[in-house]
């Protein structure tokens, strides 16, 4: 269990769309009430809610939102700011339904915000461990994190030692004077890196705390990957044109958003 996880809510923000998907989200959200003992929020947005008898059944002590969203498009960055509005403790930790984090890295990222010193920690260094469909059935049968460390040799990483994504921690209300989640990403795509430049720019570069996190195998769609052109273009615009920027102009920008203001 984290010491002071009152200061602290697992945020998980997830469109179902694929079998994998949900038992992923059944697997982790086990593992994390077992291991963290945090207060957890999931968000679901769709066209139809695929997670309420779920929620209901397995979850109750779950804050769980259903939103109707009949677009195609997850947009994901809007859904993490609604949660992130509605937290009631300092800190969030924004988890993919689909990554496992060792609580010891997340415990390490909670301490490093309450010192003040940050505002922002990534619970891992780099590198995020993508497991095969067969050791990912493992964990979500054991739901321990032993199923996915005790093979070290065998690990293939997502993105060599550079991933940014699938896990991060934030001090909310700091968070929310450099911007939230930048909403002007629609869609999948290098929002993870954009959060983590845009941090920089403005003097607030976050600590990355060593060790791996861990990515449970799922089937890709549209919300997966660089699957729709308009998307890939509009979110590659959008980082480029962040990091483009100075930090006056970057502070500028974050005052005109928003999501910010709401």
């Amino acid at each position: 269990m984290i010491d002071k996880s009152s200061d602290v809510t697992l945020v998980f923000t997830v469109r179902i769309d694929s079998r994998e998907r949900l038992e992923n989200l059944r697997s982790t959200l086990c593992f994390y009430r077992s291991a963290v003992g945090a207060p957890m929020m999931v968000l679901e947005a769709d066209s139809i809610s695929k997670l309420r008898d779920v929620m209901a059944d397995e979850f109750p002590e779950v804050d769980y939102i259903f939103v109707a969203d009949e677009n195609p498009v997850f947009h994901r960055t809007r859904y993490i700011n609604d949660q992130l509005r509605r937290a009631t403790t300092r800190c969030a930790a924004v988890i993919d339904a689909d990554v496992v984090v060792p609580p010891a890295q997340l415990s390490e990222s909670l301490d490093a915000l309450l010192s003040g010193r940050y505002v922002m920690a990534i619970p891992y260094d780099g590198r995020a461990v993508d497991h095969t469909p067969w050791r990912s059935d493992l964990f979500r049968q054991t739901r321990r994190l032993e199923s996915l460390t005790s093979c070290d040799g065998y690990q293939q990483l997502m993105f060599g030692f550079v991933s940014v994504g699938g896990a991060f921690v934030v001090d909310i209300q700091s968070y929310r004077r450099l911007g939230w989640e930048n909403e002007y990403f629609c869609g999948w795509g290098c929002e993870d890196h954009e959060r983590l430049h845009r941090l920089d720019i403005l003097g607030h570069r976050p600590l990355m705390v060593e060790g791996k996190i861990h990515h449970l195998n799922h089937p890709r769609g549209i919300n997966s990957g660089n699957v729709l052109d308009k998307v890939v273009v509009a979110t590659k615009r959008e980082y480029c044109r962040i990091c483009s920027l100075t930090p006056d102009e970057l502070r500028r920008e974050v005052d005109t958003w928003p999501w910010v203001m709401r």
